[in-house]
């Protein structure tokens, strides 16, 4: 008799109000001697002398699966059925956050679908700590996400919730009204603030003039900022050590033919500014070269069309054009080396008498120092 469910209960969900929790839990739970000792007699009054001092939320714990004091309170709670006053009165209360989350499990598993809404959206706004014992020991979460995994999950610390339908299909049903947001207050007055803002500074534009240009937001000034910082060993260009645009660079071109020694039209140069620089010719070499000039001028162009210079080439008088006939330059030139000395070709021996005869043997002799043979 002491497990039975109130005489007076009515079926919750087409069942034992009991039977919302799974038979091995309930087992485990008339089991327990904390059911036995604290839970025997209670009623909706008296027990919430024991829901004060709880202290951690949970179902099971420990490798032995005993039944936590929060799910003993629990069954209890089903057993007895208190009305639904008395359990929006532990929801409602601030100073015991362990019989609200009990009050608001109890609502979950009771309640219509929109009364849980409207009683346990408010609760997303209480975020204390809530410590929860599980079998693998503690953790800790808070009373908003406790809350939050009552409304959207199916299961909740271990036990089968009831199917609850969706928000948005209840209020285009009309049964719950559309949600208000406690932050819509605040959302307002931003967007009031931002209008204020927006209102002083066209008063301030009109203020300065039509001409005036508007200021720059503060991060592009905080970069400026930045790069007008100077550094030590900064080997940056001045264009950006000034902060200013980087300018336009201008590539040259050649009629002689581009490249960097084009033939004898000249060759390019590049200024400071980014324009071509025609060279003369003589600087570009006799023969003809990638672009194959006339030889008379080397002239540039920018990429606007503009001529930037040109450079009359001076006359070759030693180097006649290739096209006449003339000789060319040697491709390299002769190199010695410094106290090197030609090399000089052998004496030539003169022409002597023939071998055997008698003027040989007497030029023989006479060179030893011997009388000449009688002829």
């Amino acid at each position: 008799m002491a497990n039975a469910t109130d005489p007076l209960a009515v079926s919750l969900h087409g069942t034992n109000p009991q039977n919302l929790l799974e038979k091995i839990l309930r087992l485990r739970v008339y089991q327990s001697r904390y059911w036995k000792e604290s839970c025997f007699g209670l009623t909706a009054a008296t027990l919430i002398d024991r829901a004060v001092h709880l202290d951690h939320v949970g179902t099971i714990y420990s490798a032995n699966a005993k039944p936590t004091p929060f799910i003993c309170l629990l069954l209890k709670l089903l057993q007895i059925q208190p009305a639904q006053s008395i359990i929006l009165e532990y929801v409602k209360q601030d100073d015991y956050k362990y019989l609200r989350a009990l009050g608001a499990f109890y609502l979950r598993l009771t309640a219509r679908a929109p009364d849980v809404y409207a009683y346990l959206e408010p609760l997303l706004n209480d975020f204390r700590k809530v410590a929860v014992r599980t079998q693998a020991g503690w953790a800790l979460t808070h009373m908003d996400e406790f809350v939050d995994e009552l409304l959207t999950a199916e299961v909740c610390q271990g036990v089968a919730l009831a199917r609850l339908p969706k928000r948005d299909a209840l209020v285009a049903a009309g049964a719950l009204q559309p949600r208000v947001s406690p932050l819509a207050d605040l959302l307002e007055g931003g967007g009031r603030e931002e209008e204020e803002e927006e209102e002083g500074r066209e008063e301030g534009g009109g203020a300065r003039g039509a001409g005036a240009p508007p200021p720059p937001p503060p991060q592009q000034q905080q970069q400026l900022l930045l790069l007008q910082r100077p550094r030590v060993g900064d080997n940056r260009p001045a264009w950006l050590a000034e902060g200013t645009a980087r300018p336009a660079q201008k590539r040259g071109r050649s009629d002689s033919g581009e490249g960097n020694a084009g033939g004898s039209g000249g060759a390019i140069g590049w200024g400071s500014g980014g324009a071509a620089a025609a060279a003369p010719a003589a600087a570009g070499g006799g023969g003809g070269g990638d672009g194959g000039g006339d030889g008379s001028a080397g002239r540039a162009w920018d990429e606007d069309g503009e001529m930037v210079g040109a450079a009359s080439a001076p006359p070759a008088a030693s180097a006649p054009p290739a096209a006449s006939g003339g000789a060319k330059k040697p491709l390299y030139k002769p190199f010695k080396l410094k106290g090197m000395v030609a090399a000089q070709a052998p004496p030539v021996p003169a022409q002597g008498p023939a071998e055997g005869s008698v003027e040989f043997w007497n030029a023989q002799r006479a060179a030893l120092g011997l009388k000449p043979l009688a002829q």
